[in-house]
């Protein structure tokens, strides 16, 4: 699967949008399907497929510096072997809410994630809360993992990692993970990657 076209950064293509699709809405678009079975995304920006007057500044949009980062992350793991995880094995609880047919992808919360057949690596996209915002807590199931877990956040807004205290993580039981504060961009997305390998 591809996602060939979504809202364009600057559009609201479904009209479900409060307005002009941010770059927050072009990173859940994007990191949704690379967590969920995807191959790749399509980018797109309002300006710079009609090249209207202002197509050479909107090359520099937010979302449009930031697929650097999603490329970046994934390109570091055999991305292509990752299995999306549908039926909750790895999160158990703390996922948001899924809404097929919720056009208002802003206010989507719903956390996806992909793994390692091997348990070596989970890559877990938590997009907070819009409404309103903040960070929420989700709950992995370790015993997933084939050896004690290294965790991470990855800011998706700027490229950048910290680790989360106490890693790495015993591979038994449950354990919490709570977003960081806002991200550099100052709303609450992030990718959690637990790997069993030290980063």
């Amino acid at each position: 699967m591809f996602l060939g076209e979504s809202n364009y950064e600057g559009e609201n293509d479904t009209g479900g949008l409060p307005g002009p699709a941010t770059a927050y809405v072009v990173r859940k678009q994007n990191y949704w399907t690379l967590t969920s079975g995807g191959a790749g995304i399509v980018y797109g920006a309002a300006h710079v497929y009609e090249f209207d007057g202002s197509w050479t500044t909107s090359i520099n949009d937010p979302g449009a510096k930031q697929i650097q980062h999603l490329n970046a992350l994934f390109a570091a793991y055999p991305w292509w072997n990752l299995v999306p995880d549908q039926t909750h094995q790895y999160i158990t609880s703390g996922y948001g809410t899924y809404n097929a047919s919720g056009l208002n992808v802003q206010a989507q919360n719903y956390a996806t994630a992909a793994y390692l057949a091997d348990g070596s690596l989970a890559i877990i996209y938590s997009p907070g809360n819009s409404n309103p915002p903040g960070a929420f807590t989700m709950t992995v199931n370790m015993s997933k993992f084939s050896g004690p877990v290294y965790a991470r956040w990855f800011d998706p807004t700027n490229g950048t990692y910290s680790n989360v205290a106490g890693s790495p993580f015993a591979n038994s039981g449950s354990r919490n993970f709570t977003n960081p504060s806002a991200n550099s961009e100052g709303t609450y997305d992030f990718v959690l990657v637990l790997q069993t390998s030290s980063p």
